[in-house]
């Protein structure tokens, strides 16, 4: 069984986030990061959500949450008296088919949008009770909102609890037992006290890249030595993963060099692989690699990857 919807956009854009004039049934727009979503697709969310939660809701725009080891970019939060959920926003039109093992748009494969955000929530539930005793009884959940509603929409019955369009995503962050797991209590949100931890853990987000022929849509993990880059090619808007190795320009030559040779050298395998025995499709690996303006190394690779064992490893 799947949910099939036909028909135009779900939702007509309305005003912009700067300027709004609250009234006592909106949603308050928590912002203090000084995060601004990076497309019309989130703002658009955004909007729709303080517009359509009630007052007693908050709606936090766009943020960075960095971790040890990572960084995690969330297109918005919403801190409810019972929940607090994750929101990914995708702004798609055409074909649109979502998948437990993951989505394509107009046939091209992505990675289940569901499956990441889920781990961003997991990460996030435990920074909040590694900052307050009280946090631990918090529900963290996540969804993922069209910011439109596209020409064909299929979404496995399996994943209808977490793809909806964004009306769907207000009726079931207004009933939060429709985001917890079978037979779970929602408890109640110390709001305060949450809003205390975001703010001294996040920080807006960066606006897009261009690297080479490719622009950044959303970054998926940082750490000191690379971060990895959703990306699009410019040209085609075909879908890639962008590997960026960050060369230290205070570093030795030699040292430098060879940074920049280990990060190719998963490339140059293939490549060399490729020219003995021909394309095995079975074989996954980069498609491409390239120097940066400021001399970092970005190794390019499909948009569809299988998770990493850190992606697997939330504890």
């Amino acid at each position: 069984m799947s949910t099939t919807l036909d028909g135009p956009d779900l939702l007509v854009p309305v005003a912009g986030i700067a300027g709004l004039n609250y009234v006592p049934d909106m949603a308050e727009l928590w912002n203090p990061h000084g995060g601004s979503p990076v497309n019309e697709g989130e703002r658009r969310v955004v909007q729709a959500l303080v517009d359509g939660l009630p007052d007693d809701y908050k709606v936090i725009p766009s943020l960075e949450v960095r971790y040890d080891d990572r960084t995690d970019e969330i297109d918005a939060i919403v801190v409810g008296p019972q929940v607090v959920v994750l929101i990914e926003t995708k702004d798609y039109s055409g074909d649109v088919i979502f998948r437990e093992q993951g989505h394509t748009v107009n046939g091209a494969k992505f990675a289940s949008p569901v499956d990441g955000i889920g781990r961003k929530a997991r990460r996030l539930k435990g920074k909040l009770s590694d900052a307050a005793s009280l946090l631990r009884q918090v529900w963290v959940s996540s969804l993922g909102g069209l910011a439109r509603g596209p020409r064909n929409l299929h979404v496995d019955r399996i994943l209808e609890r977490w793809v909806c369009d964004v009306n769907g995503a207000i009726a079931r962050l207004t009933d939060p037992g429709r985001l917890l797991p079978s037979g779970a209590e929602p408890t109640e949100v110390p709001v305060d006290l949450v809003l205390q931890a975001l703010g001294v853990h996040a920080r807006p987000r960066r606006g897009a890249l261009t690297l080479g022929a490719y622009r950044t849509t959303s970054l998926v993990e940082e750490d000191e030595a690379s971060a990895l880059y959703e990306a699009v090619e410019i040209v085609t808007d075909v879908p890639h993963r962008l590997r960026v190795h960050r060369i230290d320009p205070f570093l030795q030559k030699e040292e430098g060099n060879e940074i920049r040779q280990r990060a190719l050298n998963a490339y140059r395998a293939l490549t060399r692989l490729e020219e003995q025995v021909g394309h095995v499709e079975q074989v996954v690996g980069p498609v491409g690699a390239f120097p940066a303006d400021n001399g970092d190394i970005v190794v390019v690779s499909s948009a569809e990857p299988d998770p990493t064992l850190r992606d697997l490893d939330v504890d």
